[in-house]
């Protein structure tokens, strides 16, 4: 059995890595992410739907 205080469960900060990345929000490069990554999500629910 493993112990479980060795075990080293990092959680990453989501925001600050996006903004690390691509910026704060409302830069220009932010905004353009956010773009594409909303279209890329309704793009994915739509395949979803269309497979049921």
């Amino acid at each position: 059995m493993e112990d479980m205080s060795t075990n080293e469960n990092i959680l990453t900060d989501i925001s600050a890595e996006l903004e690390k990345e691509f910026g704060a929000h409302g830069t220009p490069s932010r905004e353009q992410f956010d773009k594409e990554a909303y279209a890329f999500y309704t793009e994915q629910i739509q395949n979803g739907t269309r497979e049921d």
